[in-house]
């Protein structure tokens, strides 16, 4: 099952360069063609859809599963015939921090290079936490592009130390770093399918 994985992971990622290469003649010829200049709403629109690459300045957001967990994974015998539960990141505390982000003015979103786009979904399937159809795993890294000091305002330890606090008791700690200069690649998407009726 893992290697199935992996090799599907290997596939995505392979044909996902081939997408990006593929968007950006797109947009190259796209260009030529027009000779016009993008409106402004239309920049936004591709921005928050996830259909173009995007940089500028943003924040960084790294957490990872707390130590026990990772031995734990390691030695099963930890696992069984223990009531003990060992808290780790979930795909819905990632969907809490991006939505958190999205309020405060992001404008773009990767986790573990994943870029968001308006159809990917952030959720669990097998154990793992997919970003679209992709596996991650910890340490998770949010990348978040917007304005950097107000967003690591909203995403510090003071704004959320509630937060903070019940990640701490599990032995989370996520870091906030500011930066210059944050590149996304745009979304993958896949082609939006409807059944049919047979006649």
């Amino acid at each position: 099952m893992a290697t199935q994985l992996e090799n599907r992971n290997s596939q995505i990622d392979e044909l996902t360069k081939d997408v990006n290469n593929l968007r950006s003649q797109v947009d190259e010829q796209s260009k030529k063609i027009s000779g016009s200049v993008k409106s402004d709403t239309l920049i936004q629109d591709e921005m928050v859809n996830g259909a173009t690459v995007v940089e500028g300045e943003g924040i960084t957001m790294t957490l990872a599963d707390p130590i026990a967990a990772s031995q734990s994974d390691q030695s099963s015998s930890n696992r069984v015939g223990t009531s003990t539960n060992i808290r780790v990141i979930t795909d819905l505390d990632l969907q809490q921090l991006v939505s958190l982000m999205f309020q405060n003015g992001a404008e773009a979103i990767a986790i573990n290079g994943n870029r968001l786009g308006a159809q990917t979904s952030i959720r669990k399937a097998g154990g793992h936490i997919l970003i679209g159809m992709t596996a991650i795993q910890s340490p998770y890294t949010i990348e978040a592009i917007g304005d950097k000091s107000a967003l690591a305002e909203a995403m510090g330890k003071k704004k959320l130390a509630s937060l903070y606090d019940s990640f701490k008791e599990a032995g989370i700690y996520p870091q906030v770093s500011k930066s210059n200069s944050i590149t996304l690649e745009a979304a993958v998407t896949g082609e939006v399918k409807y059944a049919e009726r047979n006649e």
